[in-house]
């Protein structure tokens, strides 16, 4: 009944196709743990015994595909991502906690009005799968096309565990997911392309999802847990200033063991 009473009022302009505010993100945040926080307890036979393409927990399932993609540098950049979810998210998958969920936050599926989410629509992609898959594929989304990704993030995680609370493991594989999101997509429009070369629709959507997966290769796993703890208000390393640490350096090694680089 709170699910319905959620999705009863579903008008106004999709997601990508307004200005996304932080408001506006914190509300899509919000939204979603609502919904999470609802289907926390439901259960589905149905559901639970799908298994999706679309679903993240089956990225293996797209691990072929990546040989239709036809730039030598941006197929090695996909199995990059295919290597560190062997080795970072694989490991801990069985141990996450999971639930039904929507599983296609993406903005077209999105309404908002104003400065807050107003709806949902389709439900078609629903899957039983780890519950922080659902955070990363609305961060996926409302990220494309920002010059900080990490930034835009921060509001959607914030508004998310408002309601919602996040365990650390499930926060510490974020970065994680959100490229695994992104390397099921552009390998699905490679194979899309290769079937139907002339189509436009294929070809637009897939550049945006390029674009960030190469920035989100440049930026450092680290400082991104470490943010995405911090908007969770989780426990977060402490990242010292250069200055302490080449002070330490010197006073531990002498300044002759110099570095060969001027910004470490």
């Amino acid at each position: 009944a709170k699910l319905l009473r959620l999705l009863t009022f579903v008008e106004g302009d999709f997601l990508a196709e307004v200005t996304q505010t932080p408001a506006l993100l914190h509300s899509l945040g919000q939204f979603m743990a609502e919904i999470d926080k609802s289907l926390l307890d439901f259960r589905s036979t149905g559901i639970e015994a799908r298994k999706l393409d679309w679903d993240l927990q089956h990225i293996n399932q797209c691990r072929a595909l990546r040989t239709d993609i036809a730039n030598p540098a941006e197929r090695k950049l996909v199995d990059y991502f295919f290597l560190q979810w062997d080795q970072q998210v694989y490991p801990q998958l069985a141990g996450l906690r999971k639930s039904i969920i929507h599983n296609d936050a993406n903005d077209w599926n999105i309404l908002v009005k104003g400065d807050r989410v107003s709806g949902i629509i389709d439900f078609g992609d629903s899957s039983f799968t780890p519950l922080i898959n659902e955070l990363a594929i609305a961060i996926t989304y409302s990220v494309f096309g920002k010059d900080d990704p990490i930034a835009s993030a921060l509001p959607i995680i914030e508004g998310y565990t408002a309601t919602l609370k996040l365990l650390e493991e499930e926060i510490d594989l974020l970065y994680y997911l959100i490229a695994g999101r992104l390397i099921m997509s552009v390998c699905k429009s490679a194979h899309e392309k290769k079937l139907k070369p002339n189509s436009e629709y294929i070809t637009i959507s897939e550049k945006p999802a390029w674009d960030l997966l190469k920035k989100w290769a440049t930026i450092n796993p680290v400082k991104a847990k470490n943010e995405f703890r911090k908007a969770a208000g989780l426990p977060f390393q402490e990242i010292p200033e250069i200055d302490k640490v080449l002070e330490r350096r010197h006073a531990s090694l002498s300044p002759i063991l110099s570095v060969s680089y001027k910004d470490p």
